[in-house]
C-alpha cells in the first residue's frame, strides 16, 4: 500500500511528461527516506509563550531524475507527536494527548500526514537564507489536501539526497481552527501558523 502511495505523485509527473512528447524516456532513480530524518513543529499563543516539539517522518521517499526531484511523498505519524520544551512531566502529557484530539490533529481520524511533491525548481542564485530550491507540492492534512510550496537547502548526488527546510503553514485552511479567533478555555488565542522545521535524508535504493 505504502509503494502504491509513494508511486503516485511520479506516475502523474510521468504522465505530464508523456503528454507533452510521447517519445520522452525518462530514466528515474528512487530514494527511499531513511529513519534519521527529522521534523520540528513551533506552536506559539498569540503575544505568549511558544510550544516546541518533533513528529516522525514515517516513510517515503522521492524520485529522481536528470539529477532532478520529480516527485515523492514524505509521511508523517501524528502518534509519534513529542513535545520538547521545558514543561513538567505532567504539562508536556497533557499537551502531547491533547494535540491528538481533534482539536488539533485527529490521530483517531487522521494518524498521517504526508506531504506529496509534484516538482522541484532549482533558484538561479540561493536566497537570503541559503535555499537553492523551491519545491512544489501539497500537505494532506486533517483529509484535506492544499498546495504548500516550500523553500528548501538540498543536495542531490548519486548515493543520497539531503533536504533541509524551514517554513510556516497557515493551520485554519485545513480546518484546524482551536484557539484560532475564539479563546481556548484557559482564554488563550494561538497564531495559526505553524513553524515548520525539517532535516530529511533518503538513500538511493539499491
Amino acid at each position: 500500500m505504502k509503494k502504491v502511495k509513494l508511486l503516485a505523485p511520479l506516475l502523474c509527473a510521468l504522465m505530464f511528461i508523456a503528454c507533452k512528447d510521447d517519445k520522452v524516456e525518462v530514466n528515474y532513480k528512487p530514494y527511499k527516506l531513511e529513519a534519521g530524518s527529522t521534523v520540528k513543529w513551533k506552536g506559539t499563543v498569540v503575544g505568549g509563550p511558544s510550544n516546541e516539539g518533533t513528529i516522525s517522518a514515517s516513510g517515503g521517499g522521492f524520485y529522481v531524475a536528470d539529477e532532478k526531484v520529480i516527485g515523492g511523498e514524505v509521511n508523517i505519524s501524528v502518534a509519534s507527536i513529542a513535545v520538547t520544551n521545558n514543561l513538567p512531566a505532567e504539562a508536556k502529557i497533557e499537551l502531547i494527548n491533547h494535540l491528538k484530539t481533534s482539536d488539533f490533529f485527529n490521530l483517531a481520524m487522521h494518524p498521517t500526514v504526508s506531504y506529496t511533491v509534484v516538482s522541484t525548481e532549482k533558484l538561479p542564485t540561493p536566497d537570503a537564507a541559503g535555499n537553492n530550491y523551491k519545491i512544489y507540492g501539497s500537505m494532506k492534512l486533517l483529509g484535506s489536501s492544499f498546495p504548500l510550496n516550500i523553500p528548501a537547502k538540498m543536495t542531490i548526488g548519486d548515493d543520497k539526497i539531503t533536504i533541509k527546510s524551514t517554513f510556516t503553514f497557515d493551520r485554519s485552511k485545513w480546518g484546524m481552527n482551536f484557539a484560532v479567533v475564539t479563546p481556548a478555555p484557559n482564554g488563550d488565542l494561538i497564531e495559526k501558523d505553524v513553524e515548520v522545521i525539517i532535516d530529511l535524508v533518503a538513500e538511493k535504493e539499491k
